[in-house]
């Protein structure tokens, strides 16, 4: 969504930023939740843009972990930094493929999680 003055709204640049933290915190083999996320935008992104996201672990302890995450425009003559967010998530104990989300087909850019987890086992 781009306003009048061809800057992108927020939202969709926290979006590839969010999305990058949760593959870099699920990426132990443990359930995670979103416990806080805290994003400072640096510069406009425009129309045309090409942006990229990127997640770094800062420090995992017990259930919790924090994350820096930077989401850098890299169309252009050179990659300038957007926004930088700092994220935390809480983990829990089960393991994933113990988790249930619901009785109902539940579906991810139209694939059936059920489906996905049967085939998995």
């Amino acid at each position: 969504m781009i306003n009048s003055w061809d800057i992108c709204h927020g939202g969709f640049v926290a979006s590839p930023a969010d999305s990058a933290f949760a593959l870099a915190c699920n990426s132990y083999g443990e359930v995670t939740v979103t416990a806080g996320f805290d994003i400072t935008f640096l510069e406009p992104a425009r129309l045309g843009d090409t942006l990229v996201a990127d997640a770094s672990k800062r420090s995992r302890r017990g259930r919790s972990g924090l994350y820096d995450v930077t989401v850098t425009r890299i169309s252009g003559q050179a990659p300038v930094v957007v926004s930088a967010a700092s994220a935390m998530n809480l983990s829990f104990a089960q393991p994933r493929a113990e988790v249930v989300l619901a009785d109902a087909p539940m579906t991810d850019g139209g694939i059936d999680l059920q489906d996905r987890k049967r085939a998995s086992e």
